[in-house]
């Protein structure tokens, strides 16, 4: 059996904060998502690997990275991907609209946002999970792992709802 390829790939070196980034799925014409609106649900869900709001435009994604880079790739599908290899861990999946673009964002004020493109015609409801590996389990940890250059790995895996 083949594994579904991903239709478009983006990598990059994602800088995390707090223990955490998130992702937004603002509408076409919304310059950003307030994070003020958010507070709450942030404070709620900062213990939770992966969380969306309800409406599906913001997701909260926890990572083992207290401030830094975490080596970051976002695949789109046209359908499930298959099940992680044995050297990756996942998160449950949560549900997401897409309206043309997704944006990665960390609690920093003074971190740029960067938008992901994916371009479709129309708001489309979408499932979202993230892999990783190598998370550092604590801070010495992860001094040990910044000092050899190793980044925590995550895989935000999206495609088309059912």
């Amino acid at each position: 059996m083949t594994r579904p390829e991903p239709v478009a790939a983006h990598q990059l070196a994602f800088p995390a904060a707090y223990l955490q980034y998130w992702v937004q799925f603002p509408p076409a014409d919304a310059v950003q998502l307030w994070r003020e609106d958010l507070e709450e649900f942030i404070e709620d869900h900062a213990d939770d690997p992966l969380a969306a709001t309800d409406d599906g435009q913001f997701v909260l994604v926890a990572c083992g990275t207290q401030r830094g880079d975490v080596d970051l790739t976002v695949q789109f599908f046209t359908q499930p991907p298959s099940a992680p290899e044995a050297n990756w861990q996942a998160t449950v999946d949560v549900d997401v609209i897409i309206d043309r673009t997704l944006v990665l964002a960390n609690p920093d004020d003074d971190q740029e946002d960067i938008p992901v493109p994916y371009p479709h015609a129309q708001p489309t409801q979408y499932r979202l999970r993230v892999l990783y590996t190598d998370r550092p389990q604590d801070s010495y940890q992860h001094y040990q792992q910044q000092a050899a250059a190793q980044l925590e790995k995550n895989i935000i895996q999206i495609w088309l709802a059912p």
